[in-house]
């Protein structure tokens, strides 16, 4: 997701539920946290730090903070109680102006709308400590390693940063359910609301039974989820909430499920379609088990989240529904990345802040006195890692097409399109393994400039000392 697309995304979380958005909790739908609760989890989350950071030798003298992924200020607060002067960086506008409507400490704290790749905002050499938690994770490799190497240049030499970001997936995809075993009932606890606010959120408690001859087994990621289709049964929303079963599931067993769905930004009468899927795998309803349909009038919502067509005067809505994309970085790239910028990583401390799926660390970074240069024995050791771990192209799908006219071509595309959902996984992984290669070549082509510009410096020196009276 480019830099743009991101900011528009988080622009739309933060005008619908700035603290939910910040901060996601099933219990806190619908703008149910309270701001002084809120605001302690951020205290009890800084104060948390400071003393892990202490306990390792390495705790920050004070001076100035920067909190980057601010939001609306959960941790610049806390922070601002413990350094003379705390910064706030968020890409999101609607976030900022929030931050700035409670802000509490404003003679010590300052919030920056900041859309940029980068933290050209700041001066280098400016700030004695960096925080960002659960902010990386939601934008693409490229964008965190450069804002990792951002937070080098900005500190001070000796300087602190502490930083989050998932190293990669804990597990491979499941195996496979057996073929019998995508057999499901489906059953609200409650009624459902009949009538939601465009982009509006609630939360649904589900009752799930296990009809086949089956065992779901834990760590089969079978979970339940929704779709959003409109009245011509169109698709609105693909994939919208998540509620994972947790426990074994063996056949005629039932759980409850609370699942948290968001109305689509589409006003109308919508059909909200309820089912079981096995990541990665399949729906359930593809291998034949019944999925749930309640209708659901969708009005508009405040401003410009909802549009019509009627409003467009045209009969084709553009639609758009935030998400929250994840991401990881390999520990190695983020070492290399602290080292190229003049840091050097202290310590990795594992974390939960990435969810089960994901293996996760916080980075202890300090900025050296003196920058190290580039080393392209580096970063040609990440290409040939690379390219190595590229597979064959035979995953590659073709364009879905037919040649066909009729029931026979809406045939051939229908069994095309299950089997790009069902491959979708593969040409993802092609996809990201060939950004690895691309990016590990840009990595060795910069190390090689900048090492060549240097033995050029040397023998210039060398030269010139040559050049002197009395010189070598």
């Amino acid at each position: 997701m480019e830099i743009d697309l991101l900011k528009k995304h988080w622009e739309a979380f933060s005008r619908d539920d700035p603290l939910w958005a910040v901060l996601t909790d099933s219990s806190r739908v619908g703008r149910g946290w309270d701001l002084e609760e809120f605001l302690a989890t951020g205290e009890r989350e800084v104060a948390g730090y400071l003393d892990e950071l202490e306990r390792l030798g390495a705790a920050p003298v004070g001076g100035r903070a920067l909190d980057f992924g601010c939001g609306v200020g959960r941790l610049t607060q806390a922070l601002a109680e413990r350094f003379e002067h705390c910064d706030g960086v968020d890409i999101a506008e609607p976030m900022i102006a929030e931050a700035r409507r409670i802000n509490r400490r404003a003679e010590r704290v300052d919030y920056h709308v900041n859309d940029a790749p980068n933290l050209e905002l700041f001066a280098g050499e400016s700030f004695d400590f960096v925080l960002s938690s659960i902010v990386l994770q939601h934008m693409e490799p490229r964008y965190a390693r450069g804002y990792m190497a951002e937070f080098v240049r900005v500190l001070k030499p000796g300087g602190l940063a502490l930083f989050q970001v998932p190293a990669g997936m804990r597990t491979p995809p499941p195996a496979p359910l057996p073929e019998g075993a995508f057999r499901a009932s489906i059953a609200l606890e409650e009624a459902a609301p009949r009538e939601l606010v465009a982009l509006e959120q609630t939360l649904l408690q589900v009752r799930v039974r296990n009809e086949s001859p089956h065992t779901w087994p834990v760590g089969s990621r079978v979970r339940l989820g929704n779709h959003w289709v409109d009245a011509r049964g169109q698709p609105l929303a693909v994939n919208d909430g998540r509620s994972e079963i947790d426990t074994e599931l063996r056949p005629g067993a039932e759980v409850t499920l609370g699942l948290l769905v968001r109305a689509p930004p589409l006003a109308g009468r919508h059909t909200l379609e309820l089912d079981l899927v096995q990541e990665q795998v399949t729906w359930f309803v593809h291998r034949g088990s019944p999925v749930v349909r309640l209708a659901v009038n969708v009005r508009g919502g405040e401003g410009d989240r909802a549009a019509t067509a009627a409003d467009t005067g045209s009969a084709t809505t553009e639609l758009f529904t935030p998400i929250m994309e994840m991401y990881s970085v390999p520990p190695g790239d983020v070492r290399d990345t602290v080292i190229d910028a003049g840091g050097e990583v202290l310590h990795e401390l594992p974390d939960e802040n990435a969810g089960s799926e994901f293996e996760s660390y916080h980075y202890v970074v300090r900025r050296v006195a003196k920058r190290r240069p580039a080393v392209p024995r580096q970063s040609l050791t990440h290409l040939r890692a690379a390219i190595a771990s590229v597979p064959d192209r035979t995953d590659m799908l073709p364009p879905i097409v037919s040649r066909r006219h009729g029931r026979t071509a809406r045939l051939e595309l229908r069994v095309k399109q299950e089997l790009a959902r069902a491959t979708r996984w593969f040409t993802w992984a092609q996809s990201e393994h060939d950004r690895a290669v691309l990016r590990a070549l840009s990595e060795a082509r910069g190390a090689l400039e900048e090492q060549d510009a240097e033995l050029r410096r040397l023998r210039e020196e060398l030269t010139r000392l040559q050049d002197e009276p009395g010189g070598p």
